[in-house]
């Protein structure tokens, strides 16, 4: 147990271990699998744990075939839940689905690691490439879950990417998605072959006063370029990136590509009265 899960969701491991099957049970089901017979799976249902609006969200038996169907129904390929077994103590499978379809919107993946035996954290969250909750419920879903994300592989910011939640102070919120604009200076040694390119991308945040297209006038967005265009010349020529040797002078702004803010620090500049927490700061280190 941790000091999160105050909802009680992790417990009760033995309850969803991966089921002990002797050589002739895999080799059955893999041939089952392999024709589409779900018939002989003979695995429970996924529990529910909590219900909200639109959505369940319920627990799967590790190493599950039910596991492996809600990932690849979201069009989600690359994960393959079918590792946990030295896990099974720590180690739980969630998922966040319709009720009304039966498919699912999210699942994640709650683990302790070895080297802190304090912890849970949502490690490597996947999300449905078809159908998504409102934010809302999503922040329901996660406020009843009651498990903070892992930031070692960036799982924060899949959470603040996808629904614009974050976790800080130990507490699931909601807040404005937040963009910059990312400007790319570049420096070319021509003394080699191929030439070498350095590159720095200096990031200017958007006022909601002055928007790039300019709010559809051409004269307007012309100015709101040349704008930030020059915010950004002054934050680059403050850092005084060196230039190396063989290499030409720093060319540039580039034009802007428009990204959205997924890191705290990031995100105060953008809100410059809005300090980053303590807690949001220390997502952030490695």
């Amino acid at each position: 147990m941790t000091d999160h899960n105050r909802n009680g969701h992790l417990s009760r491991f033995e309850d969803y271990a991966p089921i002990k099957r002797s050589l002739d049970e895999i080799v059955e089901r893999a041939i089952a699998f392999k024709k589409g017979d779900k018939d002989v799976y003979d695995e429970p249902e996924p529990t529910v744990v909590a219900s909200f609006a639109t959505s369940d969200l319920v627990r799967y038996r590790l190493n599950s075939t039910r596991l492996a169907d809600a990932y690849i129904a979201m069009g989600d390929t690359n994960t393959h839940p079918h590792d946990d077994d030295g896990y099974t103590d720590r180690c739980a499978r969630f998922g966040v689905v319709d009720r009304a379809s039966g498919e699912p919107v999210a699942m994640l993946w709650v683990l302790k690691s070895r080297r802190d035996d304090t912890h849970f954290k949502i490690c490597h969250p996947s999300f449905s490439k078809t159908r998504a909750l409102e934010q809302g419920e999503f922040l329901d879903v996660l406020k009843e879950l009651d498990i903070p994300p892992s930031h070692r592989n960036g799982e924060d910011n899949d959470f603040v990417r996808e629904y614009d939640l974050w976790y800080e102070d130990g507490e699931w919120i909601a807040k404005e998605p937040q963009s910059v604009l990312a400007f790319r200076y570049e420096s070319i040694c021509f003394g080699t072959h191929p030439p070498i390119r350095d590159t720095v991308t200096i990031y200017v945040p958007l006022d909601p006063s002055t928007p790039l297209d300019g709010g559809g006038d051409a004269r307007a967005a012309y100015n709101a370029l040349d704008h930030y265009r020059g915010l950004a010349q002054q934050k680059f020529w403050a850092m005084r990136y060196p230039v190396q040797s063989g290499h030409s002078s720093w060319l540039g702004p580039s034009d802007p590509t428009e990204v959205k803010v997924t890191d705290p620090r990031i995100y105060a500049e953008c809100i410059p009265d809005v300090a980053p927490t303590s807690d949001a700061v220390q997502t952030l280190q490695p």
